[in-house]
């Protein structure tokens, strides 16, 4: 996203907090903007998007799941920014990213967070279904997209990610013949999912969790909601191509098998899981205009990730 000049966001806020003051950039996502003001001695954030969809699933995340476990920020508004972008306008929370925290302290400094993120995940997990139906990524009322998980796994990418691409898609050619050997390989994995529907933040992690004092202040973002396979939502934690990153999946495998649950075909999810994401992450980061993450990922995707009866054309 783009950020805009502060002073066309001070005369729109000016609209409706009329004493809206101290507006400030506060981060950027890929498809959003964030910016912080403060109106009667009290502070809000202020976003910017080109999908409402999203915001509404941080307005029903605030009212279904907000708790002191699973904190999620109050929502003040959503409404159109201009004729195609939308605002969203959220409690400010004090706070650290998990993003700052290992930039600080490095991955020592987040392994000590791990018992605090695993438990609050466990919470998502564990909340009720019933009033969602369908499977993976949903839509603003929790109403996943999907006939069944396998489905999921198994859609075309995302439309919202090639919207919004910085560069242009021929940058993706590279990657073609890699991409369909790991959608290939991922297909021999379907058989070991289970059919098991938990609510998944789809994204817990980095800018997305804020801690104060070693506890989790506010869950953020909850665009990537989706109804599945909980491993799922652990696989997306890690980034097993960079050199130093905390193993979330067997670090959630052990929390598991203490309290006596096992997790059949582990290896197996996991690999599927894995594949998908790093589908993802090469699509994403290419289509961003950040090839040498991309080309990282591939190289990482390559030596792991494919079936070893493959092999792959260099990129």
């Amino acid at each position: 996203m783009k950020t805009y000049q502060l002073k066309i966001l001070k005369d729109f806020l000016q609209r409706y907090y009329i004493n809206a003051r101290e507006v400030k950039w506060i981060g950027s996502g890929w498809f959003s903007d964030a910016y912080k003001f403060t109106f009667n001695n009290s502070t809000y954030v202020f976003r910017i998007n080109s999908f409402k969809t999203d915001f509404e699933k941080d307005q029903l995340a605030a009212v279904r799941f907000n708790s002191p476990k699973i904190p999620v920020p109050v929502v003040r508004g959503i409404g159109n920014f201009s004729e195609d972008l939308f605002y969203c306008i959220t409690d400010f929370q004090q706070g650290y990213t998990l993003h700052q925290i290992r930039k600080r302290y490095g991955v020592k400094g987040e392994l000590k967070l791990v018992p605090q993120l695993l438990h609050s995940l466990e919470k998502i997990h564990g909340l009720c279904t019933d009033e969602y139906p369908g499977w993976g990524l949903t839509n603003a009322q929790g109403t996943g997209r999907f006939a069944s998980w396998t489905d999921f796994l198994t859609a075309p990418s995302e439309e919202k990610t090639t919207l919004n691409a910085t560069a242009d898609l021929s940058c993706m050619t590279p990657y073609e013949n890699l991409l369909g050997q790991l959608r290939a390989h991922m297909f021999s994995f379907l058989a070991f999912l289970p059919e098991r529907k938990c609510v998944l933040h789809g994204d817990f992690r980095n800018g997305n969790l804020l801690i104060q004092s070693g506890k989790i202040a506010a869950v953020l973002d909850w665009a990537e909601m989706s109804l599945g396979d909980p491993l799922y939502d652990i696989v997306t934690m890690e980034t097993p191509w960079e050199e130093e990153h905390v193993p979330y999946t067997s670090l959630w495998k052990k929390a598991s098998e203490r309290v006596g649950r096992l997790e059949p075909f582990f290896e197996e999810r996991v690999t599927c899981y894995r594949i998908h994401r790093a589908i993802f992450e090469i699509e994403a980061h290419a289509l961003f205009n950040k090839p040498d993450i991309a080309k990282k990922i591939a190289a990482w995707a390559e030596k792991k990730l494919r079936s070893p009866q493959r092999s792959v054309v260099s990129y």
